[in-house]
């Protein structure tokens, strides 16, 4: 509120960011599938992640919060870098990581397997950390009279983890499998043949065909 936006405006831009990140997964999907392979997006839009991070960091300076240009510093770093990079990300890397493991070799099939666990084992460590320290430290130095320097700490510390992620998955690139495969799912045809099949035949299928096109509206 200080910044000049109701608690009912907030819950509403924070709606809108994870509607464009989980609308971008289908962008990602595209590029991978169709573009850059799963590799190179990954790269790209890591990189375009951290910026993003970056950039909200920034927003989050004492000095920068007190005017403000902070807010729009704010939303260019979530809904452009943020967005977009964590989206494209999401369809991909579970992905990339299951292409390394030889399925037809018994060992490493067993070793895929234990890849997912411990994949979604260090998602949920992460969590942990991110709402139970993170958050709290965003608002411990918070007042009336001002926000402190806690957001401006959290928002470094997520920075410097992306940071770290991107450097680790780019120092172990002589080791990848399929770097550069491109598999050309027609993705965006086939999904639109299917949604006009089912308008045709159903009045569900008609309300989720105006759901798509209205998106943009909303």
């Amino acid at each position: 509120q200080n910044r000049g936006m109701k608690a009912s405006t907030a819950f509403s831009v924070s709606a809108c960011w994870s509607m464009v990140s989980y609308l971008s997964c289908m962008l990602g999907g595209y590029l991978a599938d169709n573009r850059l392979g799963r590799y190179r997006t990954i790269l790209y839009f890591a990189a375009i992640y951290v910026l993003g991070v970056v950039i909200i960091a920034l927003s989050a300076i004492p000095a920068v919060m007190r005017n403000s240009i902070s807010v729009p510093i704010y939303l260019l770093g979530a809904f452009v870098f943020v967005a977009l990079g964590t989206g494209a990300i999401k369809p991909n890397v579970m992905n990339f990581g299951a292409d390394q493991y030889d399925t037809e070799d018994p060992e490493e099939l067993v070793q895929q397997k234990a890849f997912f666990s411990y994949f979604y084992l260090t998602i949920n460590i992460g969590v942990v950390f991110a709402m139970g320290y993170t958050v709290n430290l965003a608002t411990s130095e918070s007042t009336e009279e001002s926000a402190g320097s806690g957001y401006l700490k959290s928002y470094s510390i997520a920075a410097a983890a992306m940071l770290t992620a991107l450097c680790c998955f780019a120092l172990g690139t002589p080791r990848y499998v399929g770097k550069g495969r491109v598999q050309r799912r027609p993705m965006a045809s086939v999904i639109w043949r299917h949604l006009c099949r089912s308008a045709e035949q159903h009045l569900r299928g008609k309300l989720c065909v105006m759901a798509w096109v209205l998106v943009p509206v909303y």
